[in-house]
């Protein structure tokens, strides 16, 4: 499972991976104003009392604001590099950061441009966001430089997949702004497959900004790859409400809803956000897919699956349950056209060729049907429902020889329930072998509770082909009492077994109230148990001749 989740995040961000992090690490997500920096010997002015407002320049003393400056104009002076003095332009070497008046303070605008400044969700003691980590001062000349030489041959390295020689250059960047790149060292440890020793440099990368939204959910995906999937998933959680924008940490956040918490349709959302942030990855179309089909939303997951095929006209699972449904709509000719384009791909799948089976049995081609059935019990020949659903075939084309066999081992087998007894009674009943109905139907009542009619209906018909009178009557009687619905069936088998008796009387008010409850008219001049009454004028009278 590792090795399938590695492959997948592998493929869905190799192309964004470095710029992410390598941005991020630098500006992350930069707040609304930031500080700036002051050189030391204004510093001492400021905390002795004898500085000046960055703003108005009046005096200010050490307990004032500290300056603000909006986001363009951060990046406008220098940004993680502005190692000038606000006032002097002299390096800040062992300095601080600008404050401004209190008044100059209220005005929460930026000190170059005047824009208006909102306070931000985390506070100081002014309540206003300020994050002092991206005012952080490079004290020495040079290492601005030095830095970014760093940070070039990390990146190289990271695109390179040479995850060690990475790790000691994002340390060497360390040196410079401290856990600046622990998230990106986390990052190439988990590469490297060392997921244990990833996870503290995450953590320390949480730590030093909770506001940043890449190491919770690189934490995340570490613990993924560990299997600790229900501590990842409040990590991608938390990463998403930072606005971390990943594909990696939407698809592993939409596997925790729909796995772990087993809420698979509220993951749908998040598998479209990959999707969207990645066209390449409209195989996730099949996840979606697969959760309408499994709520029976059979619309929206052909839909799904469609855009599936838009790419990949052989992607399988796409084709098999697109066939899929329209076998659950019972359009079985279209269902036909997926399950054929996918048996080109996968031949010896065992399901598909049993759902073949069952298409073509409808479609009246028993021979195909037959095929597929017997191919899917050669894959394995223990599947209880296609044997079942063979055995059904040659009872419904009339090939009854070849359905007993069947149905006798499923029996024996006791993996069938006991109306297969009664499917039995019918195929040996159409093979003239009415002793076996007999005592099939006499098997059924043993297994069965109820109080059914239907085998005494078998054995009434039975018992008067084999000219067994008596028990033929008593058969009738007995499936007449049980028949408290008035299944029009029920007493048609009854006339029909009166008729073999020759007793035209009964025959022909049973047969009435069989027409009468709903049988075809027609229905007995197709039987041969009839012949005996057929040319009575009151049979004529009955069926409309």
């Amino acid at each position: 499972m590792k090795t399938i989740i590695r492959f997948f995040i592998y493929q869905l961000i190799i192309a964004t991976i470095f710029n992410v992090f390598v941005e991020k690490s630098i500006l992350k997500a930069q707040p609304k104003y930031f500080n700036i920096s002051i050189c030391k010997m204004h510093k001492e002015l400021q905390d002795k009392g004898n500085g000046k407002c960055a703003t108005c320049n009046n005096s200010v003393s050490s307990s004032s604001k500290r300056a603000k400056i909006c986001e363009e104009c951060w990046v406008k002076e220098g940004g993680l590099w502005n190692i000038g003095c606000y006032f002097c332009k002299e390096n800040t070497v062992g300095g601080d950061y600008a404050r401004v008046c209190s008044d100059c303070a209220a005005k929460d605008e930026c000190v170059v441009c005047k824009k208006k400044l909102h306070s931000g969700d985390d506070s100081n003691e002014d309540g206003r966001r300020i994050v002092d980590k991206y005012t952080i001062q490079i004290t020495i000349p040079g290492q601005k430089e030095k830095f970014q030489e760093y940070l070039n041959s990390a990146t190289n390295a990271m695109t390179n997949q040479e995850y060690e020689q990475a790790i000691t250059y994002f340390k060497k960047c360390n040196e410079i702004i401290p856990h600046g790149m622990d998230c990106n060292i986390g990052v190439a440890l988990r590469e490297l497959k060392r997921e244990e020793e990833a996870l503290p440099y995450f953590d320390s990368a949480i730590k030093d900004d909770p506001t940043w939204a890449d190491p919770y959910g690189e934490k995340g995906i570490t613990l993924a790859y560990l299997g600790r999937w229900n501590d990842a998933g409040p990590l991608f959680k938390k990463s998403i409400d930072l606005k971390y924008d990943s594909p990696t940490v939407y698809w592993m956040y939409g596997k925790y809803i729909e796995e772990i918490l087993k809420k698979p349709s509220e993951a749908i959302p998040y598998y479209e956000k990959v999707i969207a942030k990645n066209p390449k990855s409209y195989k996730l179309y099949n996840n979606i897919g697969d959760i309408y089909f499994n709520e029976e939303k059979y619309d929206d997951a052909e839909r799904a699956y469609k855009k599936v095929l838009e790419h990949d006209k052989n992607d399988f699972n796409a084709l098999a349950f697109s066939g899929e449904i329209n076998f659950k709509k019972q359009n079985f000719e279209e269902a036909l056209k997926y399950y054929l384009l996918s048996h080109k791909i996968k031949p010896d799948n065992l399901e598909l060729n049993y759902h073949m089976g069952i298409c073509y049995g409808y479609l009246n081609q028993l021979e195909n049907a037959e095929s597929h059935f017997k191919h899917a019990l050669s894959l394995n020949p223990n599947l209880t429902d296609v044997s079942l659903e063979l055995a059904r075939l040659y009872k419904s084309y009339g090939v009854y020889a070849k359905a007993i066999p069947i149905y006798e081992k499923l029996i024996s087998d006791d993996v069938v329930t006991h109306a297969a007894y009664l499917d039995l009674a019918l195929c040996h009943y159409m093979n003239k072998q009415y002793e076996d109905v007999i005592q099939n139907s006499k098997k059924f009542i043993e297994k069965e509770t109820g109080n059914y009619p239907d085998p005494y209906k078998w054995m009434a018909i039975a018992a008067a082909r084999l000219n067994e009178k008596q028990e033929a009557e008593k058969y009738c009687n007995k499936a007449i009492e049980l028949n408290v619905e008035n299944q029009s069936e029920i007493f048609y088998f009854v006339a029909a077994a009166y008729s073999l008796m020759n007793n035209s009387d009964k025959a022909l008010l049973y047969l009435e109230k069989a027409i009468n409850g709903g049988m075809p008219k027609e229905s007995p001049e197709n039987d041969s148990e009839f012949d005996n009454i057929k040319n009575l004028q009151a049979y004529k009278n009955l069926i409309g001749k």
